[in-house]
C-alpha cells in the first residue's frame, strides 16, 4: 500500500514555524498554571452569574402581561385627554354634521379603557401577588405602578377638561351627551375593581396605587356629576 505523503513523508518546517509553535506552547502552559486557572475558573463563574441574574431580571409572563395592559390604558388616557382638549364649538359641528371630529373619538376611548379595566381585573386577580424580594419581580411592580400612576394624571386631566360648563354644554348635542354620561358611568363601575385587583397584585406598591384610586374616583365623579346635571334634569 502506498505512502501518503501528506502523512508519512517527512517535512522540512520553516524555522520561524517552528519557533512560533514552541513560543504558543510556552504560553498555553503558561495561560494554565494554577493560579491563571483560577482566574479562568472565576471568570467562568461570574459571566454565569451574570447571565443567571440576567434570565431572572426578567419578568414573568404574566407580569408582562399585566404590564402591557396598564400601559395600554396609559395610552388611552394620553389619547382621551389630547382629544378632549380640542373640544370646542366647532367640534359640535364637526359631530352633527360629519361625526367626526374630538368628540366623536371620547366615547370610543371611554369604551376601550372601561374594558381593558374589565380584562386586566379579571387576569390579575387569578396570579399570585408580585414578590418584591425577588428583583425582577420588584421591577415588575414598579414598573405597573408607574403606568397606572401616568395614566391617571392623564385620564383625570381629561375628566378635568371634560367637566368644564363650556364642555359640557358642547358634548349635550342630541344624543351624545347621554352617550358620555353612560360610558362614563359604565368606567367607573369597572374602576374600582381595576385599581384594587392590580393594588393586590403589586403589594409592595399598594399605597401609590390606592391614592392614584382616591385621584381617579374623585375626578370621575365629579364629570360624572355635571353630566348628570345637564343630562339627568
Amino acid at each position: 500500500m502506498a505512502n501518503n505523503k501528506y502523512l508519512d513523508s517527512p517535512v522540512s518546517m520553516p524555522s520561524s514555524f517552528v519557533s512560533r509553535v514552541f513560543l504558543s506552547q510556552h504560553a498555553v502552559r503558561f495561560f494554565f498554571t494554577s493560579k491563571n486557572l483560577k482566574m479562568v475558573q472565576f471568570s467562568t463563574l461570574l459571566i454565569s452569574a451574570i447571565t443567571a441574574v440576567s434570565v431572572s431580571a426578567q419578568a414573568p409572563p404574566e407580569a408582562q402581561d399585566t404590564i402591557t395592559r396598564v400601559y395600554n390604558y396609559w395610552t388611552d388616557a394620553l389619547e382621551l385627554r389630547r382629544e378632549v382638549g380640542q373640544v370646542n364649538d366647532l367640534s359640535c359641528l364637526l359631530y352633527t354634521l360629519f361625526g367626526t371630529g374630538p368628540l366623536a373619538k371620547v366615547i370610543p376611548i371611554l369604551d376601550r379603557v372601561t374594558a381593558n379595566f374589565l380584562e386586566t381585573s379579571r387576569a390579575v386577580v387569578t396570579l399570585e401577588a408580585l414578590n418584591a424580594t425577588i428583583p425582577a419581580e420588584e421591577e415588575a411592580g414598579k414598573e405597573i405602578d408607574s403606568y397606572v400612576a401616568k395614566g391617571t394624571i392623564e385620564i383625570t386631566g381629561a375628566f378635568s377638561r371634560l367637566s368644564t360648563a363650556s364642555t359640557v354644554n358642547t358634548c349635550t348635542i342630541p344624543g351624545l351627551g347621554s352617550a358620555t354620561l353612560t360610558a362614563l358611568r359604565n368606567l367607573k363601575v369597572e374602576s374600582q375593581p381595576f385599581y384594587y385587583e392590580v393594588r393586590n397584585y403589586v403589594p409592595a406598591r399598594a399605597v401609590e396605587i390606592e391614592r392614584n384610586l382616591v385621584l381617579f374616583m374623585n375626578s370621575i365623579d365629579a364629570v360624572i356629576a355635571e353630566f348628570g346635571s345637564v343630562i339627568d334634569t
